[in-house]
């Protein structure tokens, strides 16, 4: 499979695709992360909502990765207010699984960092649940830093990690 991708900023038609990654990458990755409850109750039409609202907020975007024959590879949402200004974050970050170890979540996060500079914005923080050591990994190799760890409350209670990238321009080089 080539690890060839075209990223783009997705726009309200791309939603419906987005949910489809989102949810089926939760109940891939999750199991016995979360609830069962939450798992089960996740569902395309719920997020694709979901995903609608969230781009039409001010300083929020998702981007898209499209393999070569444009099925969809990988999803970014990210924003540009975080808690502590100039500093971005990434929301979700999701890789369909026949796409994963081709270096697309890597090729995500630049095209966020690349998306954020042009806002002045430097710092990028995202947060990963306890126990989502695929992800801590990539995380960690790209250099992101563990700077708090918390309980997320998205629904359901579990132990997250916070993650930062001090200087985004390290990424883009």
């Amino acid at each position: 499979m080539s690890g060839k991708f075209f990223i783009k900023r997705a726009d309200i038609q791309d939603m419906a695709r987005v949910s489809r990654l989102y949810v089926d990458s939760w109940k891939l990755t999750y199991p016995g992360l979360v609830p069962d409850w939450y798992l089960d109750g996740m569902n395309y039409a719920d997020f694709e909502q979901f995903w609608r609202q969230y781009i039409n907020e001010p300083g929020r975007f998702i981007l898209t990765a499209a393999s070569e024959n444009d099925c969809l590879a990988g999803m970014a949402a990210a924003q540009t207010d975080w808690e502590t200004p100039g500093t971005g974050y990434i929301a979700a970050l999701h890789v369909d699984r026949q796409f994963r170890g081709l270096g697309l979540s890597r090729k995500l996060i630049k095209a966020v960092s690349d998306t954020l500079a042009l806002k002045d914005i430097t710092r990028l923080a995202l947060s990963v649940i306890e126990g989502n050591d695929n992800a801590m990994g990539v995380y960690l190799h790209l250099g992101a830093e563990k700077i708090d760890y918390r309980i997320c409350k998205d629904g359901f209670a579990a132990l997250e990690y916070v993650l930062l990238w001090p200087d985004t321009r390290l990424l883009r080089g």
